[in-house]
């Protein structure tokens, strides 16, 4: 063996045993914290460092909504590139990573005209299931207008909304009368 064979060797061989070790600190500290009571039932409080008792299903009840690890959305209809008679509804929808446990929302708009409108969650775990949604535009807010049109989708999230996603689709407005029949 080479010297550089070797000092690859010892290093590998350290690495090795400081993972056997480490691993078997933490399961010796986590048995020998249990009592024998605590391993043969599940956990049904938390024990807080001034020596006070929860329920967990008080902690559950009172834990704050979560924020998606991962924000993502996107507009699954209309597609990209789409043509769109001019002037009419146009139902927006899409998906996204919320769910009905996270405190996000969507909302769209249309070609820039603010304020941003809010979409309908269609997801099926309640009425905060954001991970399906719509909205329809209609003459009250915005419409289609003749040429590109840039709909944008945003998902924001209450509790921090420095962590909001966009997601934009052009679709072009075609006049009814002009349109070419395939």
């Amino acid at each position: 063996m080479n010297k550089l064979s070797a000092i690859i060797f010892v290093i590998i061989l350290g690495m090795l045993m400081s993972v056997i070790f480490a691993n078997t600190v933490v399961v010796y500290a986590q048995n020998a914290a249990q009592s024998p009571e605590a391993s043969q039932s599940p956990q049904s409080s938390i024990t807080k460092p001034n020596g006070t008792t929860t329920p967990l299903a008080k902690v559950a009840a009172t834990t704050t909504t979560a924020i998606p690890t991962t924000l993502a959305i996107k507009i699954t209809s209309p597609t990209k590139e789409q043509q769109i008679p001019v002037g009419g509804r146009l139902t927006v929808s899409g998906i996204s990573t919320d769910d009905a446990t996270t405190n996000c929302r969507v909302s769209i708009i249309l070609n820039d005209i603010k304020p941003y409108q809010d979409a309908i969650p269609m997801g099926t775990n309640g009425e905060n299931d954001y991970s399906k949604w719509s909205y329809t535009l209609t003459h009250h807010y915005a419409v289609i207008k003749e040429g590109i049109n840039k709909i944008t989708a945003k998902l924001s999230c209450v509790d921090d909304p420095a962590k909001s996603k966009w997601y934009s689709a052009n679709v072009t407005g075609v006049n009814r009368n002009n349109q070419q029949i395939p």
